[in-house]
């Protein structure tokens, strides 16, 4: 994937087209890591402008929680809080690939949803 992108985004700027930007769609299937070898290329992150929406969802049970990504199950933790559970929403980053310098992180949240069973 990254190899294609950058094949791409090379053409776009071979073509004048520099400024238009891509849109990735993110992975959801986490074992597949092809997002990486894109974060690491500083040339082909400057030609990309959006990584995809994604749906992520926590279901907390007595028994653990299950995490959810575009619905589907992707992992369960076992046990739970007895206390109140917070919604935290953030734009995390992963420390051992941090962003090139100068780059500006940008989240948008469609909506937030809880419920009590």
């Amino acid at each position: 994937m990254p190899k294609v992108l950058g094949a791409i985004a090379r053409r776009l700027r071979k073509e004048g087209l520099g400024d238009v930007k891509l849109i990735v769609a993110e992975q959801a299937v986490i074992t597949n890591d092809y997002v990486t070898a894109m974060l690491q290329s500083a040339d082909l992150m400057s030609q990309v402008g959006v990584f995809s929406f994604h749906t992520y969802g926590a279901d907390i049970r007595p028994d653990g929680v299950v995490f959810y990504v575009d619905g589907h199950a992707v992992y369960r933790a076992p046990g739970t809080s007895t206390g109140l559970t917070n919604i935290i929403i953030s734009n995390f980053v992963y420390d051992k690939i941090p962003p090139a310098p100068g780059t500006i992180g940008v989240m948008r949240v469609d909506y937030v949803r809880a419920w009590q069973r």
